[in-house]
């Protein structure tokens, strides 16, 4: 069986996202979205990578049928000390299984702080929903904050290609995790049965 994963470099040409330290977090979330469209069809994956506004990338995500969606961002924060990464998720138990195994891997590979996983909300209220991506994706999804941007130390990290790979590779290997924990919980329902 061949999986199907939808990947997408958060925000669009048009609206970028954070802007800092000489950064854009489209581009740099473009060149992480290549590297891992070629990692993750080397792995044998259908992969499609979206793109566009918001709303044609989930539309895109969903006709595909993809089994997992990743939305791949940079962070950013007031306080340009502040650091780390994180992975967004919807709450639901698949979705959040993805997020923790794609969280630990972008902490070994980048060797950042963990600022771990947690439910998408909307500029982290409650009130305000889950993140147009989470909520309207039909399968599990995560939008990955590797690196804050903000952070001169951890934006610097990205003057090397080098960076990108270990980010595309970390989450590769998040998703590998993932199939190979959902195949086990499936024999092992299966033989309990």
């Amino acid at each position: 069986m061949i999986h199907k994963i939808a990947i997408c470099a958060g925000h669009y040409p048009v609206k970028p996202g954070l802007q800092a330290n000489g950064f854009s977090e489209h581009d740099e979330a473009v060149k992480v979205t290549k590297h891992l469209e070629k990692m993750l069809a080397k792995d044998g994956y259908e992969v499609r990578v979206t793109g566009g506004k918001l709303t044609d990338k989930v539309a895109s995500i969903n006709n595909f049928q993809s089994e997992i969606a990743i939305d791949i961002h940079f962070n950013g924060h007031e306080d340009d000390r502040v650091g780390g990464i994180e992975t967004l998720h919807s709450g639901f138990l698949k979705s959040l299984r993805l997020a923790k195994c794609v969280q630990k891997r972008l902490v070994e590979r980048l060797n950042r702080l963990n600022r771990d996983t947690k439910i998408g909300f909307y500029q982290g209220d409650p009130k305000r929903g889950l993140l147009y991506f989470l909520a309207h994706t039909h399968c599990p999804a995560i939008v990955t904050e590797g690196l804050f941007l903000s952070n001169a130390e951890e934006a610097m990290m990205l003057e090397t290609e080098n960076t990108h790979i270990l980010y595309a590779t970390a989450i590769a290997e998040g998703i590998n995790d993932y199939f190979i924990e959902s195949l086990r919980r499936s024999i092992k329902e299966t033989a309990t049965n």
